[in-house]
C-alpha cells in the first residue's frame, strides 16, 4: 500500500514538473516573439502612433496641466494640440497600416492625472522609455510581493511569470497604459479581504476609481451580495477620499469633464475590445441586422450575470481565502464581459486572483489550460496576427478573451454546483 501510495506521489510531481517546465517554455516563446513585433511596429510605424499610443496622451496632459492647469486636460482643442506634435515628430504614417491621428480624451479623475505633470521634465521619447521600465519593474516587484505571500512554491512562480508575460500585461507596455494601479488595488483589496482586514480592503479597491469600469461590480458583490459592510465602508470612505482629492486639484467642472470626455470616446477603439458590446460590433461588421446584433449581446450579458449571481449564491457567506480569490476572479471575468467598453490591457486587473486561484488548484490541469490559455496563448495569437495585421489581431485577441472569461464562468458555474449539491443534505 505505502509503495502504491509512494508511487502515486512520484509520478504527481514528474507531471507538475513536466506542466511547469512546458509553461516556462511557452512564456520563453512568448517572450521571443512579443521583441520581434515590438521591434517590426516601431521600425514601421515608430512611436505615439501605434507603440506608445496612451503615453502621447498622459504626456500631453502633463504638458497641459504644467502650462494650463489641470482643468485643461479635458479640453479637447488642447489635447490636439499637444498630442499632435508627438505623432508627427515620432510617428512614420505607412499607409493602409497607420491610425490616422485624432486627438485622445482623457477620461481620468484629476487625483491620478496629476502625476502625468511629471513627464514633460523629460524629452518624450526618454520619458516613455523610463515609464515603460517603471512600469515593468513595478509589476515585477508586485508579483515577487505575492509569490513571497504564497511561500514561494513553484505553482506561484509560474503564475507570476506567466502573469508578467500575459497578453494583458504585454499591451500595458506597449501603449504605456496605467492598469499596473488596477492590479495593486484588486491585489490589496484581495489580500487584505483575506486577512479579515475589510474595511482596509474597500479603501485599497476605491484606487480602481482610476477605471471604475473594472471594479464597480467587485465592489458590489463584496459590499452589497456578500453583506459585508466594513468592506462597504472601507470603499466608501476611499471614494470619497478620491473625490475630494480631485475636487481640490481640479474643482467641480473636472469632474464634469471626466464624464464628458468618457461620451467622447471613439467608437472605433471599441471593436478591439473583450466587451459583449465589442462583439455586438462584430456581429454588424459580418452582416448581422443591428437589432439582432444587439440582441445576442444582450442574450450573452444575460447569461453570464444570471450565472454569476447562481455562482455568487453557491458561495453564500463563506469567508475562506480560498473562496475571496475564486469570487474576485469570477466577478471581474463577468465585469469584463458585461461592461460597455474594456479593451485587453484591462484585463490585468484579473492578474493576482488568477494567481492566488492557478496557486490553489496547482494539481488540476482545466484550471491551468484555462490560465494559460489567458495568460500566454492568447499572446501567441496577438504575435502570430499581429506579424500581419495589428488590427486584425485585437480583434482577434479581445474575442478570444470574451470566449475565455465565458469559459471560466462556465467552469466556475459547473464546480460550484456540483459542490452545491454535494453539500445538500442527504447526498
Amino acid at each position: 500500500m505505502r509503495c502504491t501510495e509512494f508511487s502515486s506521489r512520484c509520478s504527481s510531481r514528474i507531471e507538475e514538473r513536466d506542466r511547469w517546465l512546458g509553461v516556462l517554455g511557452l512564456a520563453l516563446l512568448v517572450l521571443v516573439g512579443y521583441a520581434i513585433y515590438t521591434l517590426q511596429q516601431v521600425q514601421a510605424r515608430g512611436v505615439f502612433e501605434y507603440v506608445g499610443i496612451d503615453f502621447r496622451l498622459f504626456y500631453a496632459s502633463g504638458q497641459i496641466a504644467r502650462e494650463h492647469g489641470l482643468r485643461g486636460v479635458y479640453d479637447p482643442g488642447l489635447q490636439a494640440m499637444y498630442q499632435k506634435p508627438l505623432y508627427e515628430h515620432f510617428a512614420r504614417f505607412v499607409e493602409g497600416v497607420s491610425l490616422p491621428f485624432w486627438a485622445l480624451p482623457l477620461p481620468y479623475l484629476p487625483l491620478f492625472v496629476a502625476p502625468f505633470m511629471l513627464l514633460p521634465l523629460l524629452p518624450p521619447l526618454p520619458a516613455f522609455l523610463l515609464w515603460v521600465g517603471v512600469t515593468a519593474g513595478g509589476t515585477l516587484a508586485y508579483l515577487y510581493v505575492w509569490v513571497r505571500r504564497l511561500s514561494f512554491d513553484w505553482a506561484a512562480s509560474v503564475a507570476a511569470v506567466a502573469l508578467f508575460l500575459s497578453s494583458a500585461n504585454f499591451l500595458n507596455l506597449l501603449f504605456g497604459q496605467v492598469n499596473l494601479l488596477l492590479l495593486i488595488a484588486v491585489g490589496e483589496a484581495l489580500f487584505n479581504l483575506q486577512r479579515g482586514r475589510a474595511g482596509r480592503a474597500g479603501g485599497w479597491l476605491a484606487l480602481g476609481w482610476i477605471k471604475p469600469q473594472m471594479i464597480l461590480l467587485l465592489a458590489l458583490a463584496v459590499a452589497v451580495v456578500r453583506r459585508n459592510r466594513r468592506f462597504g465602508a472601507g470603499f466608501l470612505a476611499g471614494s470619497l477620499g478620491v473625490a475630494a482629492a480631485s475636487y481640490a486639484l481640479g474643482g467641480w467642472e473636472s469632474l464634469r469633464e471626466v464624464l464628458v470626455s468618457v461620451q467622447r470616446w471613439p467608437a472605433l477603439l471599441r471593436h478591439s475590445g473583450m466587451t459583449w458590446l465589442s462583439a455586438v460590433d462584430h456581429f454588424v461588421a459580418r452582416g448581422l441586422p443591428l437589432g439582432l446584433a444587439l440582441g445576442i449581446g444582450i442574450l450573452i450579458v444575460g447569461v453570464v450575470l444570471w450565472a454569476w449571481w447562481e455562482i455568487l449564491r453557491a458561495a453564500g457567506h463563506r469567508e475562506e481565502a480560498a473562496t475571496w480569490a475564486e469570487i474576485f476572479l469570477i466577478t471581474l471575468a463577468t465585469q469584463a464581459i458585461a461592461m460597455p467598453h474594456g479593451n485587453v490591457h484591462m484585463a490585468l486587473a484579473l492578474g493576482i486572483p488568477w494567481m492566488v486561484v492557478l496557486h490553489q488548484h496547482s494539481h488540476e490541469g482545466v484550471w491551468w489550460a484555462l490560465g494559460v490559455a489567458w495568460t500566454l496563448w492568447s499572446g501567441v495569437i496577438l504575435v502570430l496576427y499581429g506579424l500581419c495585421s495589428a488590427g486584425y489581431a485585437h480583434d482577434v485577441l479581445g474575442m478570444l478573451m470574451l470566449l475565455i472569461h465565458v469559459a471560466l464562468l462556465a467552469f466556475f458555474y459547473r464546480t460550484w454546483r456540483i459542490q452545491t449539491v454535494l453539500q445538500a443534505p442527504g447526498s
